[in-house]
């Protein structure tokens, strides 16, 4: 289809146009659209708005905000076709053939349309009203909400909180045909929303009981004798099952001997059977439906510290088998969605060479592609699923929980068969804004979203997949006590690394943690202008409007909600080195240290505690635009020091040093995640005195964890761990010991970052991409 688009924010222009000729006769401003797209985007290709991610263009978005945009075109259909819409972003009126026959107010639904349309030439306008202005109907707010200051507009609406900006991406309230508009044709039986999943496994793994489920829809009168057929197959040989429609139903159980299960990474293989339902009638096959699944089940334990001592419990159980989560929280992958199925594969891939096990979908961002999904299957990922809500404390009335309850149901749906399910969360941080940073503090059990109204959808729907209702999860007597909580997001002050913050929590499992980051010279001046390139603050300590933006501000004043991100980033550069170096080269690999050391000690902190810590999920991977952020990777895939970093720390054959005992002694540990045990041979070298301090040879148990030996180490030196496993192949991970140990000592030594650089080039650890020379 052949879509135009047509836009104006002049009131004597908006009107209730009904068909392309309206909107062409009427004057108002038209060009050519791309669908699936973004008005926006739309923009920037017809030559009337420049890219919106370089220097402070993303500002040029705001004045759109209260535009009416039309999308409008023709086509041809015939007898039992209509039109699907896999999603519109947001509030809509559709028009066919002159005739308004829906209105839509979700943009992660996706919506038929068939009324009105007619064999032959048809006409379909899609008026997109602004979101800004529409949620005005809903004001006054309830005395319960709260948003912070650029989101108060988004709490009513059902779209992607981040697109009204973030500490990670630009406020573009977009609007448009984001995903694809097919033309289909109805057929005289249909299989819909099939769901087939491990009912029950026995306790030897040599039983397995997979139920297939579907809804089948069909004409009246259709052959009332038809059948489904089941088809399992492991690839070296399929099985078929018969099954009956029973009220327009399938619903069969297959018993599967000596089943192969789908573990995620480093428990055994993801292996994926294939599924065919089909309906015969007549001896014919009038429909199927094909599917990968994984033989799987899925446990969440949630125990707080009061209830299993001393510390609580949190922890995923696959297949029966405890397991220790490696992995990444996924944001956007583009601010305006344009380039979200051109980047999903090469972002998994990215997952996939760090050795992650599990990733976190965000609840500021959009329910990913099906793509991501069935790459994760096939890595061995498991996804935790936010639904999309964060940071706020939403209306619980029955507009908005109607609405966000036709939302779960067509999510939970779309994403229940998949064999990397783990974990449906209510949302991101929404007990936490309720009962921590309003200004009432509220009890989140009181919420009816998260509490009663997901929950109930996610068990009818979805029985396989455990629910939580937020992340973090803060029950009623909880609320005041954040140390109660087994799984947290551990941000606290964003000093020091080391600092009593961090080296003193005890969650069980980290569902956020991170350190900023600065790109690259080379990618910032992708995005960052020539002139305001370095240095990114003046004379006065103001930082300049291009980093401002960037880091990610709304608006460039020097005191805004996010404006202190950059002087932080600086402020983490200090407390390392004792100064940031003046020049741009210098700094940004400062930085680049200070967050590849942070990321790899809030790792290896979850690490050498396992089992009594049972993973970490740390934020976060990449970026959805050009920013100084906390993503191990640039938006361009730039690669910062602390992705090298990560992907040695999270090897799952792992040897590294813990911080000293209150003898000054440090534990040499080696834990073991994968399912067989090793043995190996290991060195410990100080590197600044070309010393061997430690080594030896050993044997440790499949999932195990030993240590090794005690060690004193010298403070300020740079150790270099290096280990053989039985198969050949040498492995190395290092320890910078006494980064500092008292904040507030006057005469404290700092890292010299040139002594630092050379044990890098030593060892071979000097991975800086994107620098000048």
């Amino acid at each position: 289809m052949n879509w135009q688009i047509a836009y104006t924010n002049d009131p004597g222009k908006i009107k209730d146009y009904a068909t392309s000729e309206d909107l062409i006769s009427s004057g108002i401003s038209t060009m050519q659209a791309t669908v699936p797209g973004c008005f926006h985007q739309d923009l920037v290709n017809n030559g009337i708005e420049s890219d919106y991610y370089f220097s402070t263009n993303v500002l040029n978005t705001n004045k759109y905000e209260n535009y009416h945009v039309w999308y409008y075109t023709s086509f041809e259909a015939e007898e039992k076709d209509y039109l699907l819409f896999g999603g519109i972003d947001t509030i809509a009126e559709i028009y066919i053939n002159g005739k308004k026959v829906l209105f839509t107010e979700n943009m992660f639904m996706e919506y038929e349309v068939s009324e009105n349309i007619k064999v032959g030439k048809n006409d379909v306008v899609v008026h997109i009203l602004p979101v800004v202005e529409y949620a005005d109907k809903f004001k006054p707010y309830p005395d319960y909400t709260f948003a912070y200051k650029y989101n108060w507009e988004s709490i009513y609406i059902r779209k992607a909180p981040h697109q009204y900006g973030w500490d990670i991406i630009p406020r573009i309230v977009t609007c448009g045909l984001w995903k694809p508009v097919e033309l289909k044709s109805r057929k005289a039986l249909e299989i819909k929303d099939p769901y087939i999943y491990t009912k029950s496994l026995s306790n030897d793994h040599k039983v397995a009981v997979v139920t297939v489920e579907a809804e089948v829809i069909a004409e009246a009168g259709f052959n009332k004798n038809a059948k489904a057929v089941v088809k399992l197959s492991d690839g070296t040989s399929e099985k078929a099952y018969e099954a009956e429609i029973k009220d327009g139903k399938i619903a069969l159980d297959i018993t599967v001997e000596n089943p192969v299960l789908w573990w995620p990474k480093n428990y055994g293989k993801a292996f994926l059977y294939n599924v065919k339902i089909e309906v015969v009638s007549d001896e014919k096959i009038v429909d199927t439906k094909s599917m990968k699944i994984g033989i799987k089940t899925v446990e969440l334990v949630f125990k707080l510290r009061r209830e299993v001592k001393p510390h609580g419990d949190f922890c995923f159980i696959i297949n029966g088998r405890r397991v220790f989560l490696n992995g990444t929280n996924w944001v956007p992958l583009d601010a305006l969605h344009i380039t979200d199925l051109e980047r999903v594969g090469t972002a998994v891939e990215l997952m996939e060479d760090l050795n992650c096990n599990v990733v976190r979908a965000w609840g500021g961002n959009v329910y990913e592609s099906d793509k991501f999904y069935e790459l994760c299957d096939e890595a061995g990922i498991l996804v935790w699923q936010d639904f999309s809500m964060g940071c706020a404390v939403y209306p619980r009335d029955d507009f908005f929980a109607e609405n966000l309850k036709k939302e779960a149901e067509f999510q939970v749906k779309r994403l229940r068969s998949h064999a990397c399910m783990a974990l449906f969360a209510g949302d991101n941080e929404c007990d936490l804004a309720c009962c921590d940073w309003h200004m009432v503090k509220g009890n989140p059990d009181d919420n009816t979203l998260t509490r009663e109204v997901l929950p109930e959808v996610v068990h009818r729907l979805c029985p396989s997949v455990p629910y939580l209702p937020s992340s973090p999860y803060v029950q009623a007597e909880s609320r005041f006590n954040s140390q109660d909580l087994p799984e947290n997001h551990l941000w606290g002050p964003r000093d020091y690394f080391k600092s009593p913050f961090y080296t003193t929590n005890e969650a069980i499992f980290a569902s956020e943690t991170g350190y900023f980051g600065m790109p690259a010279p080379e990618f910032l001046r992708k995005f960052i202008t020539a002139e305001n390139v370095w240095p990114f603050v003046n004379e006065k300590d103001e930082v300049n409007p291009d980093y401002m933006l960037h880091c990610t501000a709304m608006e460039t004043t020097q005191v805004n909600p996010y404006s202190y991100r950059m002087h932080q980033l600086m402020n983490q550069v200090r407390i390392l080195f004792g100064e940031d170096s003046k020049d741009l080269n210098k700094f940004a690999k400062q930085s680049q240290i200070s967050q590849a050391e942070a990321m790899k000690f809030f790792i290896e902190r979850f690490r050498v505690k396992k089992p009594q810590r049972t993973g970490i999920i740390w934020w976060n991977l990449t970026d959805g635009w050009p920013s100084v952020s906390d993503a191990v990777t640039g938006y361009y895939f730039d690669k910062k020091l602390a992705y090298f970093y990560i992907k040695r720390t999270q090897n799952p054959f792992f040897m590294m040093i813990d911080e000293p005992d209150e003898n000054g002694l440090c534990d040499l540990h080696a834990v073991n995640d994968l399912q067989y045990s090793e043995t190996f041979t290991y060195t410990v070298k100080d590197l600044y005195d070309d010393e061997i301090v430690a080594s030896g040879e050993a044997s440790i148990d499949a999932d195990g964890h030993i240590v090794l030996d005690k060690l004193a180490l010298k403070s300020k030196h740079f150790y270099y761990i290096e280990w053989t496993c039985s198969d050949g192949k040498t492995h190395s991970n290092h320890y910078f010991t006494d980064i500092f140990t008292n904040m507030d000592k006057e005469d404290r030594a700092y890292v010299n970052i040139d002594e630092y650089l050379a044990a890098l080039e030593k060892c071979g650890y000097d991975e800086f991409v994107g620098f000048d020379e």
